[in-house]
């Protein structure tokens, strides 16, 4: 990664990167940024959206998209929202959603910074994005 971080990268040149490294990255648009793994909390919170948006939407032609799932940004950024909503064809080979419209983050204290300015003032430059939603990991559930 030291190349990655004196000059900038294009997109593809993170792609392939990334291809070859261990760990999962999103590019801010000039070098890769590592994700690190999230909480139990996190992960039920993302598969409750997914079950609870892949039911409502059965049927629409459209469909909600898990942490793998990339989109395109500002300038040459890929982002993995934990969540993701399009209603654009999907080829499997793809690494980024078309046209996304849709996006949730789960924020946990660690990311609140990043997840509430700079990825917000991303989703909201692109212009299929007609929601972008917040939700706190940090609260403790309730258990019935």
């Amino acid at each position: 990664m030291p190349d990655a971080l004196r000059t900038p990268m294009s997109r593809d040149a993170f792609f392939a990167w990334a291809d070859r490294q261990e760990g999962r990255y999103e590019f801010d648009g000039l070098q890769p940024i590592a994700m690190v793994g999230g909480t139990v909390g996190h992960s039920l919170i993302t598969g409750n959206l997914l079950r609870a948006l892949g039911s409502r939407l059965a049927g629409t032609g459209c469909r909600a998209l898990g942490p793998d799932a990339g989109i395109g940004t500002v300038g040459d950024s890929v982002r993995y929202p934990d969540v993701v909503v399009t209603c654009s064809t999907l080829r499997l080979e793809d690494r980024l959603v078309a046209k996304p419209m849709v996006v949730f983050e789960v924020i946990s204290p660690t990311s609140i910074r990043t997840d509430r300015v700079t990825k917000l003032l991303e989703y909201q430059a692109v212009p299929s994005i007609r929601r972008s939603v917040g939700t706190s990991s940090s609260k403790r559930p309730r258990w019935r």
